[in-house]
């Protein structure tokens, strides 16, 4: 079922900044591709804000909550915050954000 950013956030309490940025892949940048690093197949992954430690789950800030360091810079993603957030769509950080969400399914 597809979401809006605003109900997909609705659905969650979490207790520290996250945002929501894709991971940049070098077919991304190839000439056939939107030049911009995403391809067909980019999605939308959460990512922390701030350091967080949630039980045994820590992320430090500009991690990725599917992966843990990322190869990428925090610094050359865009990162979406606040109102502006997509809803996420990885898999892995969909697995993860679950442990937060208001109402378990």
């Amino acid at each position: 079922m597809a979401y809006s950013k605003k109900e997909f956030w609705k659905k969650y309490f979490i207790p520290f900044k996250v945002g929501v940025s894709i991971k940049p892949t070098p077919s991304g940048y190839s000439a056939s591709s939107a030049g911009n690093g995403t391809n067909n197949k980019t999605v939308y992954h959460a990512i922390a804000i701030e350091d967080m430690k949630v039980g045994r789950f820590s992320r430090k800030r500009g991690e990725y909550f599917c992966t843990q360091p990322s190869f990428i810079p925090y610094s050359a993603c865009r990162v979406y915050q606040d109102d502006e957030r997509p809803a996420v769509t990885c898999k892995v950080c969909l697995q993860r954000l679950e442990k937060f969400k208001l109402e378990k399914n």
